[in-house]
């Protein structure tokens, strides 16, 4: 029970993060109601890519990792696409949740340099993260404890502030600009092989653990969409639109909305326990991944290797770019429909005596390929600027 709880919290906690912060600033242009659908959605197709991962994973051996996993049911080519590609997504992803800590570090510790910021939240848990997955779940559990009480704080005091005509006001159109970001927030499928580990390949364990685990995040976010686009104003100064345009996370304009100290101090917990959450997974998945892709020996050596590389680069490209904050994520977004997607329908199809080969599984595989093949070019067209037409950056 104490490691399937354990599992549990490590989905939740690779869910939550940045994603989180950069929710309601992409999706305030839709508005609640429309959002809370796509979440749906999202959700939907994102479990059942992390269930094909489970048998992949199970098919593939206990202690291989995506890369192993790509390669024994695809072939070499597979192995040497995705292994760049989970390179780059899990480096976009790191960068969005260091760019993301540094406001936040800096309001918890306004004494110190700012020079040391991009780094602080190496520093303060890098050491847990270097133990292992043990450890990693031991600190993460307390940081969802904070990550708890920010949102009771927020749940206790900033619905008062809520105004109920923002709540109802929907546009279905900027929808498609919200897929990415929407789907990166349920991003917990790189964490599946490490839990399938944990959990010592439990099948009714590891299936249960990550429908609770991802269905938390879904509760959380629609929270946060509520309190976030019920409150700050979309037009204006502070406003989501200002924020969007900056590449700002939601939790700044809403601090300068809400001036009452206990949202303040809710708003802060909440954030910083959300990146740190997500940040403990992704970190524990990328040592993890960088160990298994070079072929790092199992020991001290080989983990501090890891451990380097895991952050040299992200922590460099805050240096460079501070606020690259939705940069990376919508980059990130590129790679992660393709990594949490599309390669685990691709694998999906070659796996035998499984739901997956089965009639009902494979009209379920076929539609949920399709669904990311769209996102996917979608994606990309946003990249180049298609679609921007659906939002509007000013009042009138």
């Amino acid at each position: 029970m104490n490691r399937f709880l354990g599992a549990m919290l490590l989905v939740s906690g690779m869910s939550i993060g940045t994603g989180m912060l950069a929710l309601p600033v992409i999706t305030s242009f839709a508005g609640f109601f429309p959002t809370l659908m796509l979440l749906a959605i999202c959700l939907f197709f994102m479990l059942m890519t992390g269930f094909m991962i489970v048998e992949i994973n199970l098919y593939a051996g206990l202690n291989s990792n995506m890369i192993s996993m790509s390669e024994k049911t695809l072939g070499k080519t597979a192995k040497i696409i995705s292994w760049f590609c989970y390179l780059f997504l899990f480096y976009s992803l790191q960068a969005a949740h260091i760019a993301a800590s540094v406001p936040l570090l800096e309001i918890f510790f306004p004494f110190l340099p700012s020079m040391i910021f991009p780094l602080g939240i190496i520093i303060l848990f890098g050491g847990f993260i270097f133990a292992g997955t043990k450890e990693t779940d031991f600190v993460n559990r307390l940081v969802i404890a904070g990550l708890i009480l920010g949102y009771l704080l927020l749940i206790i005091f900033a619905p008062s502030h809520v105004d109920m005509q923002k709540i109802l006001r929907s546009d279905f159109k900027p929808l498609l600009l919200n897929i990415p970001i929407v789907l990166i927030s349920f991003g917990f499928q790189n964490i599946v092989p490490t839990i399938n580990s944990y959990l010592k390949g439990d099948r009714r364990k590891i299936y249960l653990a990550i429908t609770l685990g991802a269905f938390l995040p879904f509760l959380l976010y629609a929270f946060w969409e509520f309190i976030v686009i019920g409150t700050v104003p979309l037009y204006g100064s502070p406003s989501l639109s200002d924020a969007y345009t900056q590449g700002l996370s939601a939790n700044v304009p809403l601090m300068e909305v809400l001036k009452t100290p206990f949202v303040q101090i809710g708003t802060s917990i909440f954030s910083m326990c959300a990146i740190l959450t997500s940040f403990l997974g992704i970190s524990l998945a990328l040592i993890d991944f960088l160990t298994d892709g070079l072929k790092l020996p199992k020991n001290k050596k080989g983990r501090s290797l890891s451990f380097f590389l895991a952050f040299f680069f992200p922590v460099l490209f805050v240096y460079f770019y501070p606020k690259g904050f939705l940069f990376a994520l919508q980059f990130a977004g590129i790679i992660a429909v393709i990594l949490v997607g599309i390669l685990p329908c691709l694998m999906a199809f070659r796996l035998l005596g499984t739901f997956w080969n089965t009639k009902k599984g494979k009209i379920l595989l076929y539609i949920t390929l399709l669904f990311f093949v769209f996102v996917e070019i979608i994606t990309i067209l946003l990249k180049f600027g298609f679609f921007q037409n659906l939002i509007s950056l000013k009042t009138g």
